[in-house]
């Protein structure tokens, strides 16, 4: 596998799409300032591990890899995967996957939140 993510071979542009090109319109009003909002409280004890494509101030993109569109972050989560030594926890996954992101083609950011001891979980694990 190749440790760095590839341009578009197509050639076609990545773009923002706004939530009218594949939202119905009833449904548009309901994440009008989504993006931006944030929590007020803490989040409270029976919160998950998250991690995510990008920083809240950028975009996560989407391409062709091969054959098959994906966004750039689910490409290098994937790829990431193959090349962990078991066993792995969240955090050595997400440290791989920010050896591929940023990259001049993909300007974005994956971030981890979570408790500490979250990030020590042996990743995808079912017997934890």
């Amino acid at each position: 596998m190749s440790t760095a993510l590839k341009p578009n071979p197509r050639g076609q542009k990545i773009r923002f799409l706004p939530p009218s090109s594949f939202m119905p319109p009833r449904e548009i009003s309901d994440v009008r300032g989504f993006s931006t909002a944030r929590a007020s409280k803490p989040v409270g004890a029976s919160a998950s591990l998250l991690i995510s494509g990008c920083r809240d101030r950028e975009f996560s993109y989407d391409a062709w890899f091969g054959e098959r569109a994906n966004g750039a972050f689910t490409r290098a989560a994937l790829d990431s995967l193959t090349e962990l030594h078991s066993p792995a926890s969240y955090r050595d996954w997400r440290n791989k996957i920010r050896t591929k992101l940023p990259s001049a083609e993909y300007p974005q950011t994956p971030q981890m939140l979570g408790r500490a001891d979250m990030k020590k979980w042996i990743a995808l694990d079912e017997g934890r």
